[in-house]
């Protein structure tokens, strides 16, 4: 004894697909941080050593530069999967209340 909103449940239920992430974010941000403080470290001994300071500082600055803009990217590259995931979810519920709008309208017309 199925009912049409059990058939519409399982329905719904297969369109719903779930992918599994692992989060490597913190631990990406981690080595980064430690990368940006051995590279400060590095202007400090360098600076202290008297050792073409200047050169060696901007040098330094563009890696660090470089490192940031990296840890920027990552952030915005999953702002726009966020954006896309959020779209096919949309597509995916419009298509599941469309179906169910079809099978509900099938359904009184067979009653009547």
């Amino acid at each position: 004894e199925e009912t049409i909103s059990t058939l519409n449940y399982a329905k719904r239920a297969k369109i719903i697909k779930v992918a599994a992430t692992r989060n490597e974010e913190s631990s990406q941000k981690k080595v980064l941080e430690r990368e940006l403080e051995a590279l400060q470290q590095k202007i400090g001994a360098d600076t202290a050593e008297g050792t073409r300071a200047e050169e060696v500082e901007e040098k330094y600055r563009q890696e660090l530069e470089t490192l940031q803009q990296h840890m920027q990217q990552s952030w915005e590259d999953k702002q726009k999967l966020s954006a896309e995931y959020e779209e096919q979810r949309k597509v995916a519920k419009e298509e599941a209340e469309r179906l169910s709008a079809q099978m509900g309208g099938g359904g009184k017309k067979r009653m009547q």
